[in-house]
């Protein structure tokens, strides 16, 4: 996933690296990854220190796990992604390079 093809929030994106199904939250599509500091981690990392092999300057995308069944993501990942924003569900975000994610169905495996 590059920087022209960034997700919209509530879309349905695949972890790279493990196959993961997740919900995309938030886009920083002008905060690159060797900026973007994960706070509450020891030494403040960015999300590039923690993605080695993936492009420091990609956007980063916020992300849920979603829980149970994945077959419906395109329906209520959007619902999913609203109520995380507004704190309408206690769910833990996770930060990763836009190059780990790709589109659902769309899946290459790891650059």
């Amino acid at each position: 996933m590059t920087a022209d093809e960034l997700p919209d929030p509530g879309e349905h994106v695949v972890d790279r690296r493990t196959g993961d199904d997740l919900v995309v939250v938030e886009v920083h599509a002008h905060t690159p990854a060797d900026e973007f500091v994960l706070g509450g981690l020891d030494g403040n990392p960015t999300v590039a220190t923690v993605n080695p092999g993936f492009a420091g300057d990609a956007p980063v995308v916020d992300c849920v796990y979603p829980t149970g069944d994945t077959e419906n993501l395109a329906e209520v990942g959007p619902v999913l992604a609203e109520a995380v924003r507004r704190d309408a569900l206690d769910r833990t975000v996770y930060s990763f390079p836009a190059g780990r994610l790709s589109a659902a169905g769309d899946e290459e495996g790891e650059p």
